[in-house]
């Protein structure tokens, strides 16, 4: 974990070599909400900007490859979100299923600021060394941007979990019911961990880091709670956090495993 840690700070100095000199906000240009910032990069600097967000209200924001040298691998963006003295969202390379989204586009997904006030963007590429325009847009969006798919012996939920928050799925269950519940990271966003309680609130069973080796669809730090049999009848509560609080793209599903 803490290596892990250290590879992604060493990944964020190295394309935004400016970040902590950079200003807080006040004095720079503003990026526009729901409408596409043409950003112009000159190979040695990141682009800043400043944006107002309300505390609670969900942001994402997108940053499109130039489109007019598609295959220069260098042309490569990546997005970065500060507020006072402290960096809290980054991202290179957006890892989700999205068809309008190449490969090498930069998505922050559903940022939620804790407190009202001016936020910097920085906008660059990896390294910091290309010079090109990149399509910068800023839009609210649901907070955790779910799509449900329940079906008798099978439930699949996608989502996004804003930082320094969790999800909850609430299901009935039935006493001796046998579920496996799996919550993956979507692009390696986030650190999954998992929590199933009872209507009472007691927990049922939880898991962190899954620790098989036999399912080879598994990250090593996606959770799952395997063969879990249910106490009673009742309501239950599936949870999903990160690890660090993070935020970042999920994959929940719950598979009764012996279904009639």
């Amino acid at each position: 974990m803490i290596m892990l840690m250290i590879n992604w700070l060493a990944v964020l100095l190295l394309a935004m070599p400016s970040l902590t000199t950079a200003s807080n906000g006040d004095d720079l240009p503003t990026i526009p909400l729901d409408e596409p910032t043409t950003v112009t990069l000159d190979g040695e600097a990141a682009a800043l900007f400043s944006f107002e967000a309300v505390a609670g209200t969900a942001l994402t924001i997108t940053a499109r490859h130039d489109q007019s040298q598609p295959d220069d691998p260098l042309n490569d963006p990546v997005l970065a979100i500060r507020h006072a003295a402290f960096m809290l969202a980054y991202n290179h390379r957006h890892g989700t299923d999205d068809p309008d989204l190449a490969p090498q586009d930069a998505r922050i997904g559903a940022f939620v600021p804790r407190v009202d006030g001016v936020y910097t963007l920085y906008v660059n590429t990896y390294g910091g060394i290309y010079a090109g325009d990149i399509i910068v847009m800023l839009t609210t969006v649901d907070r955790f941007a779910l799509t449900v798919d329940e079906g008798d012996d099978l439930t699949t939920i996608t989502g996004t979990l804003p930082r320094g928050e969790s999800y909850e799925y609430v299901f009935d269950g039935r006493a001796g019911d046998t579920l496996t519940i799996t919550a993956r990271s979507v692009g390696r966003a986030i650190d999954p961990v998992l929590y199933l309680h009872d209507d009472d609130g007691e927990l049922v069973a939880w898991n962190d880091d899954h620790g098989g080796f036999d399912d080879l669809t598994l990250d090593v730090f996606d959770a799952q709670i395997r063969g879990v049999v249910l106490p009673r009848d009742g309501a239950y509560v599936v949870t999903v956090a990160d690890f660090l609080g993070r935020g970042g793209a999920f994959a929940l599903t719950i598979i009764d495993d012996a279904p009639e």
